[in-house]
């Protein structure tokens, strides 16, 4: 799998697929020898002076020091996930191990001490969200990892996983995340330490697709087409709206009125509910394509947008019946998710052409089309000063664009 020059011998050593090191003079070509070092596997190899360093399938990283056919472990580290690379940092102090768990480590020479420096996904990520600050944002996916991450240098805060893959994730002020699960459960995190909070199991039969938060009330929506209203205090089940046929795909609670609560979803329809009557307020239907995500304008008369599966963006007036307006690129294609900046003006929009692209409302234009996925873009959140918009998507990515207008 790898080899490498001995710098104090100048033999050649090279890991094999069972776990040998396999020892070659290199001045006259002839083989010396084939230790047993791992039983997973050698997959990376890197050295200083006397000393070689030894990466393995079975999650060690293994120091040993010797020549010809006489070796000795010195030195042994065990790691999350099999070690896929081995590097020598340029001042000789430390080697940086990377893994395919998606973590990289930073081992120390002397004692073989290590520190978690980046970790990464390594499965479709499901959804994204800011809280207030604008330097921090969370992510859920499909393996079940939930991340707070340092928007500032990119560093993982905080990290939890859960029994199965997590569909949806919002924050509840600056202290709690909120995420819906595969398993038809709500659950809570710190959004400091990503330590759990409490939960609900199975509000949902299937998966939750969509979470908000209001003043008084959490809102939970799924697959079973159902939007469900919680205590924010106890976590006791309020009630239930059934309107929807098909998966919930958005969800959001009126800026102006919070007993107000609106969804939509692939079944074409977008849905206001009034909390004070327990009834349905406002009906909408899409004569074609369904809905991917909702957002809500700021500013004219705070109308929904909701993307759809026709490659449109549809604003709709509570007071009429028909769209107000529709927004298109130009081209024929399925949007996949929205997100509005704080200050009303930037709608971004996740496309099937794998870019997300970004209107400007007062002008009524496109101002950036973002290339950088490789797959289908799942979710987007902008950060709340409007200076960075992150993206994430089916091909395990989290894109952060910075934004200047």
């Amino acid at each position: 799998h790898d080899c490498a020059i001995s710098p104090a011998t100048g033999e050649l050593l090279a890991g094999t697929s069972v776990g040998e090191l396999v020892v070659f003079n290199s001045e006259n070509l002839i083989y010396r020898a084939a230790l047993p070092i791992s039983s997973n596997g050698i997959l990376s190899l890197c050295c200083k002076d006397e000393f070689v360093f030894i990466g393995a399938g079975d999650g060690k990283v293994k120091k040993l020091q010797g020549n010809d056919q006489y070796w000795t472990i010195v030195g042994e580290a065990q790691l999350n996930g099999r070690i896929t690379s081995l590097t020598l940092r340029a001042d000789g102090e430390e080697v940086m191990v990377g893994t395919d768990t998606a973590k990289m480590y930073s081992l120390h020479c002397s004692d073989m001490s290590f520190r978690l420096v980046q970790e990464s996904n390594v499965s479709h990520i499901n959804g994204v969200a800011f809280g207030a600050k604008s330097d921090v944002f969370a992510t859920v996916s499909q393996d079940g990892a939930v991340r707070i991450v340092d928007l500032s240098d990119y560093s993982v805060l905080a990290h939890s996983r859960g029994p199965c893959g997590a569909q949806c994730v919002t924050f509840a002020g600056d202290d709690l995340v909120l995420t819906g699960w595969e398993d038809g459960a709500l659950r809570l995190y710190d959004a400091n330490n990503c330590s759990a909070m409490g939960q609900i199991p199975k509000c949902h039969r299937g998966r939750v697709t969509c979470v908000a938060v209001g003043k008084e009330f959490y809102f939970t929506a799924g697959d079973d087409g159902a939007m469900r209203v919680w205590n924010r205090r106890n976590l006791e089940f309020i009630g239930q709206y059934s309107e929807h046929n098909k998966s919930v795909t958005g969800l959001l609670v009126d800026n102006l009125n919070e007993h107000l609560v609106h969804s939509c979803s692939l079944d074409r329809a977008v849905v206001t509910y009034d909390l004070r009557t327990s009834r349905r307020s406002n009906y909408k239907m899409h004569r074609d394509g369904g809905f991917t995500g909702i957002a809500q304008r700021v500013d004219s008369e705070q109308e929904l947008l909701t993307p759809t599966t026709d490659g449109f963006v549809m604003s709709w007036d509570c007071d009429v019946q028909l769209p107000v307006m529709a927004l298109d690129c130009g081209r024929r294609m399925k949007f996949t998710c929205i997100g509005l900046s704080s200050g009303g003006r930037f709608l971004a929009v996740g496309c099937e052409d794998l870019s997300v692209r970004i209107w400007d409302l007062q002008a009524m234009e496109v101002v950036a089309v973002c290339r950088g996925h490789s797959g289908e873009i799942v979710s987007l959140a902008w950060a709340p000063d409007e200076k960075q918009l992150v993206s994430v998507g089916a091909d395990a990515a989290v894109c952060v664009w910075n934004f200047y207008l």
